[in-house]
Protein backbone atom coordinates (compact mmCIF):
# COMPACT_ATOMS: atom_id res chain seq x y z
CA UNK A 1 0.00 0.00 0.00
CA UNK A 2 1.50 3.32 -1.04
CA UNK A 3 0.06 6.74 -0.17
CA UNK A 4 1.00 10.20 1.04
CA UNK A 5 1.77 10.51 4.76
CA UNK A 6 2.56 13.54 6.90
CA UNK A 7 3.87 13.88 10.44
CA UNK A 8 2.30 16.86 12.21
CA UNK A 9 4.44 18.23 15.05
CA UNK A 10 1.57 18.09 17.50
CA UNK A 11 -2.14 17.30 17.78
CA UNK A 12 -3.19 20.82 16.76
CA UNK A 13 -0.41 21.64 14.28
CA UNK A 14 -2.41 20.75 11.17
CA UNK A 15 -4.61 23.76 11.98
CA UNK A 16 -1.78 26.27 12.14
CA UNK A 17 1.18 25.12 10.07
CA UNK A 18 1.95 23.20 6.92
CA UNK A 19 3.17 19.64 7.41
CA UNK A 20 4.80 18.09 4.35
CA UNK A 21 3.23 14.99 2.85
CA UNK A 22 5.74 12.42 1.60
CA UNK A 23 5.31 9.20 -0.39
CA UNK A 24 5.04 6.33 2.12
CA UNK A 25 4.70 2.57 1.71
CA UNK A 26 3.26 -0.13 3.97
CA UNK A 27 3.92 -3.80 3.16
CA UNK A 28 1.04 -5.92 4.41
CA UNK A 29 0.99 -9.66 5.06
CA UNK A 30 -2.68 -10.43 4.58
CA UNK A 31 -2.29 -14.02 5.82
CA UNK A 32 -0.91 -12.78 9.14
CA UNK A 33 -3.12 -9.69 9.16
CA UNK A 34 -0.29 -7.27 9.92
CA UNK A 35 2.13 -4.77 8.48
CA UNK A 36 5.56 -6.38 7.98
CA UNK A 37 7.46 -3.33 6.73
CA UNK A 38 6.89 0.37 6.23
CA UNK A 39 8.76 3.54 5.43
CA UNK A 40 9.06 6.74 3.43
CA UNK A 41 9.95 6.26 -0.24
CA UNK A 42 10.82 9.88 -1.01
CA UNK A 43 11.75 13.12 0.70
CA UNK A 44 9.98 15.21 -1.97
CA UNK A 45 6.91 17.03 -0.56
CA UNK A 46 3.82 16.12 -2.60
CA UNK A 47 0.06 16.26 -2.37
CA UNK A 48 -2.80 14.27 -3.85
CA UNK A 49 -0.94 11.31 -5.42
CA UNK A 50 -2.93 9.35 -8.03
CA UNK A 51 -2.35 6.30 -10.24
CA UNK A 52 -3.91 5.19 -13.49
CA UNK A 53 -7.32 3.81 -12.38
CA UNK A 54 -6.81 0.67 -14.50
CA UNK A 55 -4.09 -0.27 -11.99
CA UNK A 56 -5.78 0.41 -8.64
CA UNK A 57 -4.68 -2.29 -6.20
CA UNK A 58 -2.27 -3.92 -8.65
CA UNK A 59 1.47 -4.14 -8.04
CA UNK A 60 2.04 -3.17 -11.67
CA UNK A 61 0.86 0.40 -11.03
CA UNK A 62 4.57 1.39 -11.14
CA UNK A 63 4.08 5.15 -11.20
CA UNK A 64 2.01 7.83 -9.55
CA UNK A 65 1.44 11.48 -10.33
CA UNK A 66 1.25 14.16 -7.65
CA UNK A 67 1.26 17.91 -7.13
CA UNK A 68 4.80 19.17 -6.52
CA UNK A 69 5.49 21.72 -3.79
CA UNK A 70 6.86 25.14 -4.75
CA UNK A 71 6.87 26.81 -1.33
CA UNK A 72 5.41 26.66 2.13
CA UNK A 73 5.08 29.55 4.49
CA UNK A 74 2.78 32.23 5.66
CA UNK A 75 1.06 33.88 7.11
CA UNK A 76 -2.04 33.77 4.94
CA UNK A 77 -3.72 37.14 4.95
CA UNK A 78 -7.29 36.32 3.94
CA UNK A 79 -8.08 33.23 6.03
CA UNK A 80 -8.23 32.50 9.74
CA UNK A 81 -6.41 29.16 9.43
CA UNK A 82 -4.08 27.59 8.75
CA UNK A 83 -1.53 30.29 9.46
CA UNK A 84 0.78 28.99 6.75
CA UNK A 85 -0.01 28.35 3.12
CA UNK A 86 1.43 26.20 0.39
CA UNK A 87 1.92 26.71 -3.31
CA UNK A 88 2.29 23.94 -5.82
CA UNK A 89 4.07 24.63 -9.07
CA UNK A 90 3.53 21.50 -11.10
CA UNK A 91 3.31 17.75 -11.37
CA UNK A 92 5.80 14.99 -10.66
CA UNK A 93 5.80 11.38 -11.79
CA UNK A 94 7.20 9.11 -9.07
CA UNK A 95 8.39 5.50 -9.21
CA UNK A 96 6.28 3.55 -6.68
CA UNK A 97 9.06 1.01 -6.03
CA UNK A 98 11.92 3.42 -5.32
CA UNK A 99 10.24 6.78 -4.70
CA UNK A 100 12.51 8.41 -7.28
CA UNK A 101 11.28 11.29 -9.41
CA UNK A 102 10.93 10.11 -13.01
CA UNK A 103 9.65 13.35 -14.52
CA UNK A 104 8.59 16.84 -13.52
CA UNK A 105 6.40 19.37 -15.30
CA UNK A 106 6.55 22.90 -13.93
CA UNK A 107 3.69 25.31 -14.60
CA UNK A 108 4.50 28.78 -15.99
CA UNK A 109 5.20 31.46 -13.33
CA UNK A 110 2.00 32.71 -11.71
CA UNK A 111 0.01 29.56 -12.65
CA UNK A 112 -1.01 27.09 -9.96
CA UNK A 113 -2.99 23.82 -9.87
CA UNK A 114 -6.46 24.07 -8.36
CA UNK A 115 -7.28 20.37 -8.62
CA UNK A 116 -5.63 17.05 -8.06
CA UNK A 117 -4.24 15.41 -11.19
CA UNK A 118 -6.84 13.25 -12.94
CA UNK A 119 -5.69 10.22 -14.93
CA UNK A 120 -7.76 9.19 -17.96
CA UNK A 121 -6.74 5.90 -19.59
CA UNK A 122 -6.28 6.13 -23.36
CA UNK A 123 -9.01 4.31 -25.25
CA UNK A 124 -8.36 2.04 -28.19
CA UNK A 125 -4.67 1.67 -27.45
CA UNK A 126 -2.76 -1.56 -28.05
CA UNK A 127 -0.91 -1.46 -24.73
CA UNK A 128 -3.43 -1.73 -21.87
CA UNK A 129 -0.74 -3.08 -19.49
CA UNK A 130 1.29 0.14 -19.36
CA UNK A 131 0.26 2.53 -16.54
CA UNK A 132 1.73 5.40 -18.58
CA UNK A 133 -0.82 4.72 -21.34
CA UNK A 134 -3.07 7.55 -20.21
CA UNK A 135 -3.69 11.27 -20.23
CA UNK A 136 -3.17 13.44 -17.15
CA UNK A 137 -5.63 16.33 -16.74
CA UNK A 138 -5.00 19.27 -14.42
CA UNK A 139 -7.08 22.38 -13.75
CA UNK A 140 -5.03 25.53 -13.15
CA UNK A 141 -5.56 29.18 -12.33
CA UNK A 142 -3.26 32.16 -12.63
CA UNK A 143 -2.70 35.19 -10.46
CA UNK A 144 -1.44 38.65 -11.32
CA UNK A 145 1.35 39.62 -8.89
CA UNK A 146 1.01 43.29 -9.93
CA UNK A 147 -2.57 43.27 -8.60
CA UNK A 148 -1.75 41.89 -5.17
CA UNK A 149 -1.78 38.26 -6.29
CA UNK A 150 -5.43 38.46 -7.28
CA UNK A 151 -6.75 35.72 -9.54
CA UNK A 152 -6.94 36.77 -13.18
CA UNK A 153 -10.47 36.66 -14.56
CA UNK A 154 -9.23 34.87 -17.71
CA UNK A 155 -6.66 32.69 -15.99
CA UNK A 156 -8.39 29.32 -15.55
CA UNK A 157 -7.25 26.49 -17.79
CA UNK A 158 -7.50 22.76 -18.25
CA UNK A 159 -4.18 21.18 -19.20
CA UNK A 160 -3.98 17.77 -20.86
CA UNK A 161 -0.61 15.99 -20.71
CA UNK A 162 0.52 12.64 -22.08
CA UNK A 163 1.19 10.59 -18.93
CA UNK A 164 4.11 8.86 -20.66
CA UNK A 165 5.91 12.20 -21.15
CA UNK A 166 4.64 14.84 -18.72
CA UNK A 167 7.95 16.74 -18.92
CA UNK A 168 7.05 17.62 -22.54
CA UNK A 169 4.22 19.78 -21.23
CA UNK A 170 0.60 19.96 -22.32
CA UNK A 171 -0.59 18.39 -25.54
CA UNK A 172 -3.76 20.49 -25.21
CA UNK A 173 -4.75 23.62 -23.25
CA UNK A 174 -8.39 24.59 -22.84
CA UNK A 175 -9.20 28.09 -21.56
CA UNK A 176 -12.08 27.89 -19.08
Amino acid sequence: LTAGKSQPRGPESYLSEYTATLLYQWVLDLDQGRCVAEGYLSSLPIELPVVNPRFHGRPSAQVCFALALLSAGGPLQDFSGPLEGVLFDGIVKLDLDTGSTLEHFRLPPGHFPVSEPTILPKRGSDDQDDPNNAYMVLLTSSVDPRAGDQRKSDGSRMLVLDAARISNGPIAIVDL
